[in-house]
């Protein structure tokens, strides 16, 4: 916004009980400075101001989304969406269309799904997945992002199979008998396809690139960053159709300097309050005095850690076990004695 701004003939609602709702208010240097009835407000102004007559409208304070993963939301724009799916079969219709318009040996990565909004509320396997995606390796997020549903290709590219142990605070699920992975991953779990994501698309949050056997490491970075950055502003602007302004976003220290750099450049319009993954206090710390934020728009609120899974994808560490699962007390993702090293190194790094 760069224009001074009167707002008049609405319903504004100020949050402020001493006058929860005014009739205008007057923007200048992109300040809200008054609010009032609607020749209050015009009193103050001049003819440099832009007027917008309301007409009875609402306007609310923005919103504020107190927990999202904006990297994760701007990939999920650029792969498979299969937020709104309502069966496996669906979800698998989605990937086969994405297949065929897609280059072997090229990672395919879809967000979204949740079994648990299926007509049949059961785990999927890979075996549905190889049917329509035997020539890429297939990464399917789970809605909660506590679970990935993968198909053999991308299996074996992680070197998983059923003498793969389970990695300290992640499970593999596997078939009863035969021990052999069913193709969903869950919490730290995750990391063993992850890595090689990774390795083999430059960086891990990155959208799936079109490659050619010419494409250079170098250009396919280049190609990557220049398609995560245009999904990161779509992201946003996808926030403040729905009156969202600021975020409480939940990343690692990468995917949070690009929403930093992002906003620096003007080019990203929503407060960012930050809350790093992944990271140790004493780095955060460092991080913090070494970097220059615009305290307006950019903010670090501290660090994230996962001490269990999520309930969504039965993970969540319980005292008793599920209901519908006898033997799942959950995953506990940290020992209680890393948690309480985290907090002493967080009093002694203050961030």
């Amino acid at each position: 916004m760069k224009k001074d701004l009167i707002l008049f003939n609405g319903n504004i609602y100020t949050m402020n009980f001493l006058k929860p709702k005014v009739e205008a208010l007057l923007i200048r240097k992109e300040k809200i400075i008054a609010i009032g009835n609607n020749a209050e407000i015009k009193s103050k102004a001049n003819s440099k101001y832009e007027s917008i007559d309301l007409n009875g409208k609402v306007v609310l304070p923005g919103f504020i989304d107190s927990h999202v993963h904006l990297l994760d939301y701007a990939k999920s724009l650029i792969g498979i969406d299969l937020s709104n799916t309502k069966s496996k079969e669906e979800v698998i219709e989605k990937v086969k269309t994405r297949v065929e318009n897609t280059e072997p040996n090229v990672w395919i990565l879809g967000y979204g799904w949740n079994e648990n909004d299926w007509k049949e509320i059961k785990l999927p396997s890979k075996a549905a997945l190889d049917k329509v995606c035997n020539k890429n390796p297939l990464v399917l997020f789970k809605k909660d992002g506590h679970s990935i549903w993968v198909n053999s290709v991308a299996l074996k590219k992680a070197d998983i199979n059923e003498h793969t142990l389970d990695p300290s605070g992640g499970k593999i699920v596997r078939e009863s008998i035969s021990k052999t992975p069913t193709g969903i991953l869950k919490e730290n779990a995750i990391y063993l396809v992850l890595k090689k994501i990774k390795k083999e698309n430059i960086e891990d949050i990155l959208p799936t690139p079109v490659l050619n056997s010419s494409t250079t490491s170098k250009e396919i970075k280049i190609k990557n960053m220049g398609n995560i950055y245009n999904a990161v502003k779509t992201a946003s602007k996808n926030f403040n159709k729905v009156g969202i302004t600021s975020v409480h976003n939940m990343e690692s220290m990468n995917r949070q300097k690009i929403l930093f750099d992002l906003n620096s450049e003007g080019e990203l319009n929503l407060r960012i309050y930050s809350f790093f993954e992944q990271i140790e206090p004493e780095d955060l710390y460092h991080f913090k005095r070494n970097t220059k934020l615009d305290n307006r728009w950019t903010k670090i609120g501290g660090i994230k850690l996962f001490y269990d899974g999520s309930l969504g994808s039965r993970t969540a560490y319980m005292i008793e076990p599920y209901d519908d699962d006898k033997n799942n007390y959950g995953v506990k993702v940290m020992e209680k004695q890393e948690v309480e090293r985290m907090m002493r190194s967080s009093r002694f790094n203050p961030i």
